[in-house]
């Protein structure tokens, strides 16, 4: 009698042949597939290349990178000195208006300081009747500038030297001792109306004032010094602007 499993092992042989046949070929396609596909794209790369190689092609190429790459370029270094430009209009704006600001600072103390020497003079020497007045006309109305002004010079200053707070001191100091000189010399001009007669320039109290006047211009002098210094510094300070790289 035959045993069942022996005649299924034929079977079993055969299918397991197929079954490694078909995986083979399979493989085989998949290889071919991937050979033919390398192929095409080897193929493809080739026609690309050769397309660029063309001359028509590189002259356009050329053209191209010329005049766009070139119009950007131009546009980009236009806008920089553009920019480096308005930079140094606006400095030197600004340096221009500092100096103005510095030439009206000084100007308003001198202009301040000097009627109250014309007031001390009529102590000093003989002063007709007429000069006395004019000193003290012009003592009242220059007083009266500078104490309209003073506001307005203090902004000026912390605007345009804001670098420098010595500058800020001098002229916070400046702007008291005058107020004291203001004080001294209206007394004086009282004291000269009650008795003209009563001149004596070595007094203390003329003496006194005269040396407050001395001590402002001194002051005067070191306060142009600074803003002098400042305004130079800022002429010599280079621009700050960005560094394009060109190839």
């Amino acid at each position: 009698m035959t045993n069942p499993d022996e005649k299924n092992k034929p079977n079993a042989q055969e299918n397991s042949q197929e079954e490694i046949k078909e995986q083979v070929l399979q493989a085989l396609g998949i290889d071919a597939l991937k050979k033919e596909v390398l192929e095409e794209f080897k193929k493809e790369r080739s026609k690309v290349s050769e397309f660029f190689k063309h001359p028509t092609i590189l002259l356009l190429l050329g053209f191209i990178l010329t005049t766009f790459l070139g119009t950007f370029l131009t546009a980009l270094y236009q806008s920089y000195e553009w920019t480096r430009q308005q930079k140094f209009l606006s400095k030197q704006s600004f340096i221009e208006k500092k100096q103005a600001s510095s030439d009206e600072v000084t100007k308003a103390i001198v202009e301040a300081v000097t009627p109250t020497e014309g007031i001390l003079s009529i102590f000093c020497w003989e002063t007709p009747k007429t000069e006395v007045e004019k000193h003290q006309e012009n003592w009242r109305r220059e007083r009266g500038k500078w104490l309209n002004s003073t506001d307005t010079l203090k902004q000026k200053l912390l605007f345009y030297f804001r670098n420098n707070g010595e500058i800020q001191k001098l002229f916070g100091e400046i702007i008291e001792e005058q107020d004291i000189i203001g004080n001294d010399t209206k007394n004086l001009i009282e004291a000269y109306k009650k008795d003209k007669k009563k001149k004596d320039c070595q007094g203390d109290d003329v003496q006194d004032v005269l040396s407050k006047v001395d001590g402002v211009r001194g002051k005067i002098d070191r306060l142009t010094q600074l803003m002098t210094e400042e305004i130079l510094t800022d002429k010599d300070t280079p621009l700050k602007t960005s560094y394009i790289p060109f190839l």
